[in-house]
């Protein structure tokens, strides 16, 4: 129930342009260092959430459990002894209880948790004036996004809350339950979490596409050409592949967890746009008339955006359409 300090960050940039024969040739180079502190996590406080709710559950319980001992344990009187949750929590949550083994809850507004991220990139840009006619600009880019102290104060929360409850992991959650207390926290919580924390100094692949690349490039007839009026043009948008999951490795302290080492990555994705156009000098105004095919290769195969922990892709999404647009204007 603490208030998290706010948001800040700064920016290191450094960089040159460059221009070549009667700048017929512009080139610029920017390389970027951005520090982001206190960050909120984005959806982190469901994990927080589904700790709270489990943890509830298992106290509300655990008088039926030990009366049902449906894993017949010897000792599960002591499950007697879990402890509620503390009061700071109850009170941050507006615990109201219904009866014995009901409580309701709603989570603060605004909760959630932090982390710093680092963002280093490079930008490359490119514009030739090849012709008096034919105009040519690229650019490429990199980008490379780290996190760093992920969830400090879950994590501080998780730490005491653990060792007053770890004892009561090997007994069941429920009069029901099939797998014990340690097991539930372990996949539904703890798992979920530490695939945000193991990530910390290792580069977000989710999220960023490392690389990107476009090119544009656009030709206009001169006067004396026998296609006078008439401009042509296109351009190649790139970008880089992109992590859509995780296979899963068993962790000694919170069982299967997503191997953030080694993601699994959809494909890097290209796209061609075409132009052509007409254009016309009257007495009073000028009329243009222009073709532009958006994603002209485009094909219509569905592209997957995320896995199954074998590698199986679990989602897709649809492609980028085929765009046909004809547009006309008069200029006075």
């Amino acid at each position: 129930g603490n208030a998290l300090p706010p948001p800040s960050g700064s920016t290191e940039e450094i960089g040159f342009n460059l221009s070549l024969l009667k700048r017929k040739f512009n080139l610029k180079v920017d390389w970027y260092e951005t520090s982001s502190e206190n960050q909120p996590i984005a959806g982190f406080s469901t994990y927080i959430n589904n700790y709270i709710a489990r943890d509830n559950s298992f106290f509300l319980v655990k008088d039926q459990v030990v009366a049902a001992n449906p894993f017949n344990q010897a000792d599960i009187a002591q499950l007697a002894s879990y402890p509620d949750l503390s009061n700071r929590i109850k009170t941050a949550w507006n615990f109201q209880t219904v009866n014995s083994t009901t409580r309701n809850f709603v989570a603060p507004a605004g909760m959630t948790d932090i982390s710093s991220l680092t963002s280093k990139g490079t930008e490359i840009e490119l514009t030739a004036n090849i012709t008096r006619n034919w105009r040519l600009m690229a650019n490429l880019t990199h980008q490379e996004v780290m996190r760093q102290n992920s969830a400090p104060a879950f994590q501080e929360y998780l730490a005491e809350r653990q060792a007053q409850i770890s004892q009561y992991f090997k007994f069941p959650p429920n009069v029901g339950g099939s797998e014990p207390i340690g097991t539930v926290f372990g996949r539904d919580v703890l798992a979920p979490v530490a695939s945000v924390t193991r990530q910390d100094g290792k580069p977000i692949t989710n999220e960023i596409r490392p690389w990107r690349f476009n090119l544009i490039t656009n030709y206009t007839f001169s006067n004396s050409s026998f296609a006078r009026g008439f401009h042509v043009g296109g351009a190649v948008r790139w970008q880089d592949k992109i992590g859509i999951g995780y296979p899963v490795i068993t962790d000694p302290v919170y069982g299967l967890v997503p191997d953030v080492d080694h993601p699994y990555f959809g494909p890097s994705e290209t796209a061609v746009d075409l132009w052509a156009g007409y254009e016309k000098k009257f007495s009073k105004f000028t009329w243009s008339l222009t073709l532009n095919v958006t994603n002209a290769l485009g094909k219509d195969d569905l592209i997957p955006v995320a896995t199954n922990p074998d590698g199986k892709y679990a989602t897709y999404r649809i492609p980028e359409s085929r765009v046909w647009e004809l547009e006309t204007s008069i200029r006075f």
